[in-house]
């Protein structure tokens, strides 16, 4: 797990202790300092900054997290650019009571790119459940569900736990959820069912399993319903509105993992230098 800003401030201030005790060594010693730079281009994709700043916010609480979510999605501002990505995420932050200090350190934490893994960690995530999904349809014989799925780039993916086992942004989730909240009633009936794991497992479609990492990022109690989707994108805006307040009213658990399948074909790598 990436550590958090305290964490990251400490740190730094441990190397600036080792580096000056370095060139007290050398100027000791009479020898001239010498300056290596080093730069290197990292495996994984420089994250969204909207993307990247929801981890720092949520690095503090989760009902942070939730809040400056809540935030984005009622906010009608632009999110293409990094720029604008910026502006919407001060917006958010000063409607969500965020002082000077506190974007000041929000500042700092995103010059280190420091969930930058993390990010990349829900892109594979992503991946790796649309492809075994779309393998599994593929595998029933249901070749144009295994096309739709992978067609689902420009939408928030949506997995469910109960039901039918995919949707495709806000209209597919409002044309299934109906099914996927009538068969988890039927399960809650049965005294004794297969429950949760079962339900899982008898789906056409593997629904991902719930990570520890995911405690933090889930709200509400009822269907558990997993999203991935790029939160700058005003289509994310109008599914989260909506499955906050079916959380609200305990219909749905919402776990978000803030990344598309598809994020990876926008990003450029890394750098990294020291």
């Amino acid at each position: 797990q990436a550590p958090g800003l305290a964490s990251a401030m400490a740190l730094s201030g441990r190397s600036l202790v080792a580096a000056a005790l370095m060139v007290a060594l050398t100027a000791a010693a009479g020898l001239e300092p010498k300056t290596i730079s080093v730069s290197l281009q990292a495996d994984w994709n420089v994250p969204p900054l909207l993307s990247e700043t929801i981890e720092v916010i949520g690095s503090v609480s989760s009902n942070s997290y939730w809040q400056f979510l809540d935030e984005i999605a009622r906010s009608s501002l632009p999110s293409d650019t990094d720029y604008q990505q910026y502006a919407l995420t001060a917006s958010a932050a000063k409607a969500g009571g965020l002082g000077p200090s506190s974007m000041a350190a929000l500042n700092y934490s995103l010059s280190l790119n420091f969930f930058a893994p993390k990010y990349e960690m829900y892109v594979q995530l992503a991946s790796a459940h649309l492809h075994e999904a779309a393998e599994a349809l593929a595998a029933q014989g249901d070749g144009e569900g295994a096309a739709a799925l992978r067609d689902c780039t420009a939408e928030p993916l949506v997995f469910f736990a109960e039901g039918s086992d995919w949707a495709c942004g806000l209209e597919g989730f409002e044309k299934d959820w109906p099914a996927a909240e009538k068969k988890a009633a039927e399960k809650k009936k049965e005294k004794k069912g297969e429950g949760e794991e079962g339900a899982a497992a008898a789906a056409s479609v593997a629904v991902p399993s719930a990570q520890p990492f995911d405690f933090d990022r889930q709200t509400g109690q009822g269907v558990r319903v997993i999203v991935y989707a790029d939160v700058a994108s005003m289509s994310f805006r109008a599914l989260h509105t909506r499955l906050r307040a079916l959380a609200a009213e305990g219909r749905v658990q919402y776990t978000l993992r803030p990344a598309h399948p598809a994020s990876s074909q926008k990003r450029t790598g890394l750098a990294l230098q020291g």
